[in-house]
């Protein structure tokens, strides 16, 4: 956002209590277009900053969905985001392939309450991996923003326990969409009323100048 400097304000009032001492009416509509200015500036600044917020908001709400489907699905565990796209990628390569999963990988699956690709069909093998797959990187999600916030992931392979871990994980998480959507809320009402003001402004100098219109007028037929 631009920002007006002390000398560039000093010059404005040095040139607004000059056109004062001629013409009062002309001043002020002056001075309500410097302040009409920079409402919209201000407005315009505070436009930016609810799209990052908005942006926010539906990088929460994608978290909170998979955090969901990760409870319905009883997911358990965590790790770091470089090791989730590790055995991501593995996965993926092993399902272009149809290949059942090697030891390390299917523990690392199993242990997460997943399925990873199995011996049997082709075919079966990259379904299951494409379920699998597709649970790992909503869990790789749902961690980066437990990370976020400080909260931990579900520990527990145990149905009950499981679901409640979860149930806390949502919780913070629709707390912390709430809050973002209640902040977008108050910044639109700022940015509304600034452009209020702004619409105010402009309307009183359009008037201010009139009336000094027709003082000038009014003097000329003197």
């Amino acid at each position: 956002m631009s920002q007006v400097t002390g000398a560039t304000q000093a010059a404005q009032i040095s040139d607004i209590s000059k056109v004062s001492e001629r013409n009062p009416q002309l001043a002020l509509a002056m001075l309500m277009m410097d302040i009409a200015k920079l409402n919209k500036e201000n407005a315009t600044g505070m436009i930016s900053d609810i799209e990052k917020q908005q942006g926010q908001k539906r990088e929460w709400s994608d978290a909170l969905n998979a955090a969901r489907e990760a409870k319905s699905n009883g997911l358990h565990g965590s790790a770091t985001q470089a090791d989730y796209q590790n055995i991501i990628d593995a996965g993926k390569k092993y399902q272009e392939r149809g290949w059942a999963a090697h030891d390390e990988l299917d523990k690392f699956y199993k242990d997460r309450g997943m399925t990873p690709g199995q011996w049997g069909s082709v075919d079966a093998a990259k379904k299951q991996w494409g379920v699998a797959i597709g649970q790992m990187e909503n869990m790789k999600n749902v961690n980066a923003f437990c990370d976020k916030i400080g909260v931990s992931m579900p520990q527990s392979s145990d149905k009950e326990k499981n679901a409640q871990e979860w149930d806390k994980v949502i919780a913070q998480f629709q707390t912390k969409l709430d809050t973002i959507g209640s902040d977008i809320q108050t910044q639109m009402v700022k940015m509304q009323d600034m452009m209020g003001q702004f619409n105010s402004m402009m309307q009183g100098a359009n008037s201010a100048i009139s009336q000094a219109n027709q003082v000038l007028q009014a003097v000329a037929k003197n």
